[in-house]
């Protein structure tokens, strides 16, 4: 099962945004799901508490899907 280079492409187009928007939710990106670290790890690297690395991670997810998905962000939920 290979890889969709669409994908990776989208997924490198949002993060270039992220990281214009916001830096260190940017960085949480990275470190977690690029290079595997646990959040409380990103924590202490990055001099942040564990739950604002929490709340960059989750806020980070649904950023994200809704870059990569197109979905409509002026929808209501």
């Amino acid at each position: 099962m290979g890889v969709d280079v669409a994908d990776l492409l989208a997924l490198d187009e949002a993060m270039t945004k992220l990281t214009d928007a916001d830096a260190v939710v940017a960085n949480v990106v990275k470190l977690h799901y690029f290079a595997g670290l646990p959040l409380i790890s990103i924590a202490e690297i990055l001099g942040v508490s564990a739950r604002t690395v929490e709340r960059c991670w989750a806020f980070a997810k649904t950023w994200l899907y809704r870059e990569i998905s197109g979905e409509d962000k002026s929808s209501p939920a």
